[in-house]
């Protein structure tokens, strides 16, 4: 048989001639668009462009849906490893967390009252040394006075002194401590970046200072309301010249007005420790009018001088009833992306993070006080005149020295209206050295007045934030924490509210109510600002599987692969605005003076957190 060896090398030509020529495998894209491809009929129809498809999932020379997004080279265990992972198969995994959280707020520590107006004993302490023989219905020297100005303020060796009528600050109150709770949800790949979002809540109960609690022994003030019907009677007998309700209606000690008999009201403590019964009024009135606390004011005679120096000024002090609260709630929420891990091995991951947030803080600052308008006074053995009423100085209200200690021995403990103590020498009480007490009720109704205020400030700040998270640890337990570190716009509203704010022992300084106008000497002010608030946060925590070693809680699907989370986080917010730090302190309502708002009086506001949760991963 004879063969053809011709075609094999043509072939091999053909091929050779074929190599020459290009070829597409489909229509070259129309120029701005994308690829396009014709159909028998020779009709163009256009690809979807480049800009179509996800950015991991662009054609070349754009990245490779199949090209190694995540690559690493690591040694584990002296083996040099090379880890890398592709979207395509990149796995993920959700976080649910629920936490009840106790937060414990840093008081506001403003001084209530004006920082530059005399406190009570200050404004005494001419008043006193000029006291002459048988003024304040005694007949006390004035190295007596000198004494027992010296054993209130703790001077000239008499050790820390003692209350009266002194001012307070806003770290007198407890911290405020809130209650709450934050729910966060986290999306995280395998390669430890993902986004979390939350949110949280919290309020608290009103943190109280509370004069008659912390300064008072707790037999006084049981029955104010004794002052407040003697003081009825007396307006209404035009300051009759002796005490009204007394012991004598029929020998029942029962008013018709008032409807309070003093033989049944318990009194003193008496020598078995059993409560027993006012003998008369002026009794129930060293009993019942207390030494709490005053607020210092501009009455509209503050000045300084030129080297500094400031005259003028007044307290206004409160003996029925002096309270302060402080407020607080806070809320918020945020989102927060974890960045590719800075170190990651079995037990060891550094994440960078970035995010933005958002806090509200709402405080509130408030204050009640009232006061008798009587004055009261007798420094001496001898002065005095009994029950019946005196011309007291209305600018001193005598208290005796509050040690807790009965030191005259008739069953009350710190009298008003004379002084139990001994005021001469040092140390303790002086054996019924004081006489007896006087009492001059007001002349205007307006007593017992009541003067109250209320600020509120609520910050709103939102911005940007960078931190670090850490953690060490496995699946069984993680123990961790975050830096976080963010500069937010802080907007600012500002609110103030009150009336009677004034020096409460000179009633001129009043717009007196008329059936027109009823609160002459109400006021209200407000404000807002927005700022920058640098904001420095720090948590840890450890979590850990810890439910599925308890018997019973083990068995409910719902606990059994839960992961329960013990964290704490301390937090730093500079330049807040707080409530009880920003009023300037004025009262004067005849001169036209009333409390308003200072502006840029700010501090920082810092919180402690303990927080315990349960987090569901799937």
């Amino acid at each position: 048989m004879r063969l053809h060896r011709w075609f094999g090398p043509l072939c091999g030509a053909l091929a050779v001639v074929a190599s020459t020529n290009s070829v597409s495998a489909q229509q070259p894209p129309l120029p701005g668009s994308g690829s396009a491809y014709a159909d028998p009929s020779g009709a163009f129809y256009q690809m979807p462009g480049p800009g179509s498809y996800p950015n991991n999932f662009q054609p070349w020379p754009a990245v490779s849906p199949y090209q190694m997004d995540y690559g690493r080279t690591v040694n584990e265990g002296g083996l040099w490893n090379y880890d890398n992972q592709s979207q395509i198969g990149m796995g993920s995994h959700w976080k649910f967390r629920t936490d009840y959280h106790h937060v414990a707020v840093k008081q506001a520590s403003g001084y209530i009252g004006h920082t530059q107006a005399p406190t009570y004993k200050q404004q005494i302490r001419n008043t006193l040394t000029n006291q002459q023989q048988g003024g304040g219905g005694g007949g006390a020297n004035a190295n007596q006075l000198q004494t027992l100005l010296d054993r209130f303020e703790g001077t000239n060796n008499y050790g820390n002194g003692f209350n009266w009528f002194d001012p307070v600050i806003g770290g007198d109150t407890e911290r405020p401590k809130l209650n709450g709770v934050k729910f966060s949800l986290d999306n995280l790949s395998s390669d430890g970046t993902g986004l979390e979002i939350y949110t949280h809540f919290a309020s608290d109960k009103d943190a109280e200072f509370d004069s008659r609690v912390e300064d008072v022994h707790p037999s006084r003030g049981k029955f104010p309301q004794i002052v407040e019907a003697e003081t009825l009677l007396q307006l209404i007998n035009a300051r009759a010249p002796q005490l009204l309700l007394n012991n004598n209606n029929g020998g029942s000690g029962y008013n018709l007005l008032t409807g309070i008999d003093l033989t049944q009201v318990p009194g003193p403590v008496g020598p078995a420790g059993q409560p027993t019964l006012y003998q008369d009024l002026s009794e129930a009135l060293q009993a019942n009018f207390l030494n709490l606390r005053g607020i210092p004011l501009d009455d509209g005679t503050l000045v300084t001088l030129p080297g500094g120096a400031t005259i003028g000024g007044a307290s206004a002090v409160y003996d029925l009833d002096f309270r302060i609260k402080f407020a607080v709630e806070q809320y918020g929420a945020g989102l927060r992306w974890q960045m590719m891990p800075l170190v990651k091995n079995n037990w060891i991951r550094v994440n960078p993070n970035a995010g933005l947030r958002f806090t509200s803080l709402e405080e509130s600052f408030s204050f009640y006080g009232r006061h008798s308008g009587w004055s009261y006074g007798s420094l001496a053995a001898g002065g005095g005149g009994g029950g019946n009423n005196q011309n007291n100085n209305p600018e001193i209200l005598f208290h005796s020295l509050p040690n807790f200690f009965d030191d005259n021995g008739d069953g009350i403990f710190d009298n008003a209206g004379l002084i139990e103590d001994q005021t001469t020498g040092q140390g303790g009480g002086g054996g019924n050295q004081a006489g007896t007490a006087s009492f001059t009720p007001p002349t205007n109704a307006i007593y017992p007045i009541t003067s109250v205020l209320r600020s509120r400030v609520n910050s709103y700040l939102a911005g940007p934030e960078l931190g670090l998270s850490y953690e060490i640890g496995g699946d069984s337990l993680k123990i961790g924490g975050r830096s976080t570190f963010a500069l937010l716009a802080n907007h600012e509203r500002m609110q103030l509210q009150g009336d009677n704010i004034f020096v409460t022992t000179r009633e001129s300084n009043l717009i007196q109510p008329t059936a027109a106008d009823p609160r002459p000497n109400d006021f209200s002010d407000s404000n807002s600002t927005t700022h920058v608030s640098p904001l420095f946060e720090q948590n840890f925590y450890v979590e850990g599987p810890f439910l599925r070693y308890i018997p019973v809680v083990r068995r409910a699907n719902i606990f059994r692969n839960a992961s329960v989370n013990v964290g704490y986080t301390l937090t730093f917010i500079g330049e807040v605005t707080r409530p009880d730090e920003n009023i300037h302190w004025q009262g004067n309502p005849a001169a036209g003076l009333f409390p308003s708002i200072l502006k840029n009086d700010r501090s920082t506001w810092k919180s402690d957190m303990l927080n315990i949760g349960i987090t569901w991963k799937w």
